[in-house]
């Protein structure tokens, strides 16, 4: 996980490959909470390659918000066993 770098504020566009849907809807300000959750959701499910989670993923915003992440439970179990210090942290 310290490979992730992504941004922690401002806004950012993700891919189409990641959001079929027209602009706006790729769009997410990581300064609101309901953004930034619906961006992380988004990356850890539809990312495909360790680059696109490394350049939209920040370490410390995903240990922040993995609890009230809304994840299929085959990702996040994915994640946890990769990285077990995730699991420690109660889901909201």
């Amino acid at each position: 996980m310290s490979d992730l770098h992504g941004p922690v504020s401002g806004v950012v566009e993700l891919p189409h490959r990641m959001v079929w849907a027209p602009a706006p809807a790729g769009r997410f300000d990581l300064d609101d909470t309901y953004d930034r959750l619906r961006l992380y959701e988004i990356v850890l499910r539809e990312a495909v390659r360790p680059a696109e989670l490394e350049t939209w993923l920040n370490r410390d915003l995903l240990l922040e918000l993995w609890p009230r992440l809304y994840l299929p439970r085959g990702v996040r179990r994915a994640w946890e066993d990769v990285h077990p210090h995730l699991a420690a942290v109660p889901v909201i």
